[in-house]
């Protein structure tokens, strides 16, 4: 579901995207896609690209689905290489930099589309609450709900002016104000895939 993710503090150009409850919610469109991060002002964030079991020291994963959950960690059960999947190309134009992405199952691993139960809410959460994060997105057939320290924001593609097109959605990032600060992000998903 993430190439990639980054969390600091920083201003930028809001591309698109909303102000909710002490949270401004930015879309980055497609053709941002691969930029180099001072190019969309993400030059001082910690960056975590997927490509080892081991997160950075901030950040944990998780993942609720009908088949099973991952409790949030910062160890990944497994690396997962999109021109590797087993079960075709869809992912492969997920990867933001690199070669690693995150997709929203339990294992970090791809299934059939036919099997929605693998398929889940992905989790991520900061030990350390940070003031910013940001993500890329790709192969979002429907929208997400976005919930920040257990408060739910709205549709994740709505918030941030990103379609849902089933193909590269683009760049989020969810900028905290004020005192507030982002502890746990829940991207809650239907059953569907997404890299």
């Amino acid at each position: 579901m993430l190439a990639r993710w980054v969390a600091a503090w920083l201003g930028g150009v809001v591309m698109a995207g909303s102000v909710q409850a002490g949270f401004i919610v930015t879309g980055y469109p497609p053709a941002s896609w691969g930029a180099a991060d001072a190019a969309i002002g993400l030059a001082h964030y910690t960056v975590e690209n997927f490509e080892s079991t081991t997160l950075n020291p901030n950040l944990r994963v998780g993942c609720e689905s009908p088949a099973g959950n991952l409790t949030p960690t910062s160890t990944l059960p497994n690396t997962f290489n999109p021109t590797n999947d087993p079960f075709g190309a869809a992912f492969q134009a997920g990867v933001w930099d690199g070669a690693g992405c995150l997709i929203n199952t339990r294992d970090n691993q791809s299934h059939p589309d036919g099997e929605s139960l693998h398929w889940g809410t992905m989790i991520l959460e900061f030990p350390t609450p940070v003031k910013s994060v940001g993500f890329s997105l790709q192969r979002l057939n429907h929208d997400l709900r976005l919930f920040i320290n257990g408060a739910e924001l709205g549709g994740l593609a709505a918030l941030s002016g990103l379609a849902t097109d089933g193909q590269r959605q683009g760049y989020v990032r969810i900028d905290a104000t004020g005192p507030d600060a982002i502890a746990q992000i829940r991207l809650a998903n239907t059953g569907d895939a997404a890299a």
